[in-house]
């Protein structure tokens, strides 16, 4: 249960890194900024190359991204490894 957890949050995480980053580029290259908006396009315009440059992630001590993905690799080692128990136990019941 903590691993299907974690998962989705991380996957959300980058779902919402994403929205931001678009939404940032969107405003940035938006014809309403004026003279006295400059500072919020310069803010913006720091945002996006901090996110686009950071990849911000939930990840395993570097080693794997923590993300919907996981959950289809713990699923198939689970089922790989069921079959050989399976396999296995059928092999010396006989």
């Amino acid at each position: 249960m903590t691993s299907i957890r974690l998962a989705v949050g991380g996957h959300q995480i980058e779902v919402q890194i994403n929205n931001t980053k678009t939404i940032c580029f969107d405003n940035i290259n938006s014809d309403t900024f004026d003279a006295e908006h400059l500072e919020i396009r310069a803010a913006l315009l720091q945002l996006h190359d901090q996110i686009k440059s950071r990849q911000v992630s939930i990840n395993a001590a570097g080693c794997f991204k923590v993300n919907l993905q996981l959950l289809g690799t713990i699923y198939s080692t689970v089922t790989t490894l069921s079959v050989y128990a399976i396999e296995f136990l059928l092999f010396y019941s006989n």
